[in-house]
C-alpha cells in the first residue's frame, strides 16, 4: 500500500470500536489512535474507505474550520466527539456572531453547560448575555451546583434574582444556600436578597421582618431553615402574602428541596 502522510485505509465501519488496517489485500487487526478520522473517499471495493487520521493539533484545525463554515451535521458530529475543555479554546478564534452559534449547537448536543465553564471569563460573561433566561436556567440545570453558582456570579444582581425565581425550587434552593454561605466556589456568593427565616416563625412575623429588610430588594423566595440553620424548604413570596397570618412558615413552605 502506498504510504500518505496521516493516511490510513479502514474498513467501512471506521468509527465502530475495532476497525481494521487494509494492506493490499488483506486485513490485519490496528488499534484506533487518539484524534479525528475523516472520510476521504470511497474505494474499489464497497466496504472500504479512504481514511485520514487527524492528530490533536490538525484535529484542532478542522474543527475550526467548521465552526467557521457552520457546518451543520459535521459540525455536530465533530463537537460530540471533543472535550469541552478543548472546545473553549477555539471560542477566541471565532467572531462573537460565530461563538453564538457554536454555542447554539453545543446546546442541542448538550454540551454548552460544560464549554462554558471552560471558558474565559470575558468570553463567557459576553455569551451570557446573548442567552435568553429560558436557556440558561436549562444550562444552569446542568451544572454541576459550585461551577453554576460561579456561572451565576458573573451575572448582574437582577437578572441573577429572575433566574433563580425561574429555576426549579429544589435547585433554587440548593443554589441560593451556596451563595449565602460560601460552599466549596471560590470566594463563594454573598447575596443579600436570599434571604431565610425559622419554619417555627408565623406569617404575621415573617412579613414584618421582610418589611424591615426590603428596602431595595425584590424577594421572590423565602429559604426556611430548621432551629439548627439546616434548609428545610422554600417558601413563595405571594404564597406568604395569601396565607393566614397566623400560619408558620413551615406550613406553607415547600418541602421538597
Amino acid at each position: 500500500m502506498k504510504k500518505l502522510a496521516n493516511h490510513a485505509l479502514f474498513r467501512k465501519d471506521v468509527f465502530g470500536r475495532s476497525p481494521s488496517l487494509t494492506t493490499g489485500s488483506r486485513l490485519a487487526a490496528a488499534p484506533f489512535p487518539a484524534g479525528t478520522y475523516r472520510n476521504i473517499a470511497r474505494m474499489a471495493s464497497p466496504q472500504t474507505r479512504l481514511i485520514e487520521y487527524l492528530p490533536s493539533s490538525q484535529r484542532q484545525r478542522l474543527l475550526l474550520r467548521l465552526m467557521r463554515q457552520r457546518a451543520g451535521r459535521q459540525l455536530r458530529h465533530a463537537l460530540g466527539k471533543v472535550h469541552p475543555a478543548d472546545i473553549a479554546q477555539l471560542f477566541p478564534l471565532l467572531r462573537p456572531d460565530e461563538q453564538l452559534h457554536v454555542l447554539e449547537v453545543l446546546f442541542e448536543q448538550r454540551l454548552a453547560a460544560a464549554t462554558l465553564s471552560e471558558l474565559d471569563p470575558d468570553i463567557q460573561r459576553q455569551l451570557l448575555g446573548e442567552i435568553s433566561d429560558q436557556k440558561l436556567a436549562v444550562i444552569l440545570g446542568r451544572l454541576p451546583a459550585d461551577d453554576a453558582v460561579d456561572l451565576l456570579e458573573g451575572l448582574d444582581e437582577e437578572r441573577r434574582e429572575e433566574l433563580l425565581a425561574a429555576l426549579d425550587k429544589p435547585l433554587a434552593a440548593r443554589l441560593g444556600n451556596l451563595m449565602v454561605h460560601g460552599g466549596t466556589t471560590a470566594g463563594g456568593l454573598m447575596n443579600p436578597d436570599v434571604v431565610f427565616f425559622r419554619a417555627d416563625q408565623t406569617v404575621a412575623h415573617t412579613l414584618e421582618a421582610i418589611r424591615e429588610i426590603a428596602e431595595g430588594r425584590r424577594l421572590f423566595y423565602l429559604y426556611v431553615t430548621d432551629d439548627r440553620g439546616h434548609l428545610i424548604g422554600l417558601a413563595n413570596l405571594w404564597r406568604l402574602l395569601t396565607a393566614d397570618r397566623e400560619r408558620l412558615l413551615r406550613e406553607i413552605m415547600s418541602a421538597d428541596v
